[in-house]
């Protein structure tokens, strides 16, 4: 089951997480799952998702993609948060424009 997530509502929603993962395909078309905790920082058009100190392979992996971040939750019987958005470098710090996000469970 999935609820959409407002972009406008991002914010006070990932404050409830913790840890996620950024899911991005590398260029020869294998998956990459990074742990990130990123901040939120407001951006013109609304929040947007900072990875600081980005390391080479959360670099390589998703500068210029297309990405989702995974909020999972520790407890099966609640939600986890999916977030997808586009990726761009900026130095050393990975911003993701948040582009929709749902709430999921498992049926």
């Amino acid at each position: 089951m999935s609820i959409p997530v407002a972009i406008a509502d991002l914010p006070a929603t990932i404050a409830k997480y913790d840890l996620s993962f950024l899911v991005s395909v590398s260029a020869a078309g294998q998956p990459r799952f990074l742990a990130q905790r990123p901040r939120v920082d407001e951006g013109a058009d609304g929040p947007m998702l900072v990875v600081d100190k980005a390391g080479a392979g959360t670099q390589k992996a998703a500068d210029g993609q297309i990405v989702a971040l995974l909020y999972p939750n520790a407890d099966a019987t609640k939600h986890s948060l999916i977030v997808d958005g586009t990726a761009e470098l900026r130095g050393t710090e990975l911003w993701i424009t948040p582009t929709a996000a749902i709430l999921h469970i498992p049926r």
